[in-house]
């Protein structure tokens, strides 16, 4: 939608204020509004909001996935496949753009329109209705609240890798097996750096991290010559060109002829000497310690440094690894973990339970 197409669109659909502030949100880069065409009147309209999504249960499940929303089509125009064609425009776009799947919210008593998401592969996302609420400006200036009950369906997109989810991890051997001989500084992250910590498999791990200076990267790449990277963030998933330095902070390794994605990369903003946190660059740590090596030589994070990192999300996961791994710290680790909690997260709940 255009500036100059606003009138024709609001003649049609009225609701002014709306798509004013819809193309506001199309110039900062939020979203995009689509809009259908007979001749030159416009019978159809949907807005593609490429942000965060509005609703915290939403954003909590699915993290940063783009949402269909206000997908309208004029009485007298319907039944001509003109919802459809504006639903697959806006799967094109985002696939486009890199994002690996889209989301909207049916309201739960709206059978006909779930029959044509169900049709063009939308989902159940598993996690019961949305209450989707908003707020909508009158011609007048009032402003009135709504809202509905809606399920949630999602849908795969195709980005050119594997499925979003498809991931079949190395383990620790065999990424120490992929690597051997590069000069970077690497170590296992995560969950996996807490289970190397310990000497023993304490849950199951969805992905395999590994965390190398940002600076390092083109050292790095040689030793995956033989696979395909992507940078992500921000929700989006694309593939990176020969050569192409990534200005996220995530690198996923896939690997084509399986598909599935086969290790995470986090580009760090430290040096070979020292490790530096990406939450906050005060928070710094000698590389010499935080990197440990188990018995046969894996590098992995000290626990210190992986603590830290999950403090911002506390999952179930993130708390159940703090509490296998904060007894088996030393005094002169706690006060650092507490100094860096400070830091970072002031008033965290793990902060008590640790201080010295």
């Amino acid at each position: 939608m255009t500036e100059g197409e606003l009138a024709a669109v609001v003649a049609e659909f009225r609701q002014g204020p709306y798509f004013r502030r819809r193309l506001v949100e199309q110039a900062s880069g939020t979203g995009d509004g689509l809009v259908a065409w007979l001749g030159e009147r416009p019978v159809g309209n949907l807005f593609v909001w490429r942000a965060e999504p509005y609703e915290e249960r939403v954003r909590h499940h699915l993290g940063h996935t783009p949402t269909l929303t206000h997908l309208e089509v004029t009485p007298s125009a319907q039944r001509q496949g003109i919802g459809t064609a504006l639903i697959q425009a806006g799967e094109r776009m985002l696939a486009d753009l890199g994002y690996p799947r889209v989301g909207l919210g049916v309201g739960v008593n709206n059978d006909n329109a779930r029959r044509i998401y169900d049709r063009l592969g939308y989902r159940d996302w598993r996690h019961g209705p949305v209450l989707v609420e908003w707020e909508e400006e009158r011609p007048d200036g009032s402003v009135v609240s709504d809202s509905e009950l809606c399920d949630w369906l999602v849908k795969p997109l195709d980005t050119g890798g594997p499925h979003v989810d498809a991931w079949q991890p190395w383990r620790p051997a065999e990424v120490a097996a992929v690597l051997a001989g590069t000069p970077v500084p690497w170590a296992v992250a995560g969950g996996w750096a807490v289970d190397l910590h310990l000497g023993r498999a304490t849950r199951a791990h969805e992905d395999l991290e590994i965390a190398i200076p940002r600076a390092d990267y083109s050292f790095l790449r040689p030793a995956l010559a033989a696979f395909e990277l992507y940078q992500v963030g921000d929700g989006r998933i694309r593939r990176l060109a020969d050569g192409e330095v990534p200005t996220q902070r995530q690198v996923w390794t896939a690997e084509p002829a399986v598909p599935a994605w086969r290790m995470d990369t986090f580009l760090e903003p430290g040096d070979r000497e020292t490790w530096v946190s990406h939450r906050d660059p005060r928070v710094r740590l000698p590389m010499a310690e935080a990197i440990r090596r188990t018995a046969d030589g894996i590098p992995y994070l000290a626990p210190v440094t992986v603590l830290l990192n999950k403090a911002k999300h506390r999952r179930d996961k993130d708390r159940a690894d703090f509490a296998r791994v904060h007894p088996t710290l030393s005094t002169v680790e706690r006060t650092w973990l507490v100094d860096a909690l400070d830091t970072v997260h002031p008033g965290h709940e793990w902060t008590p339970i640790i201080r010295p």
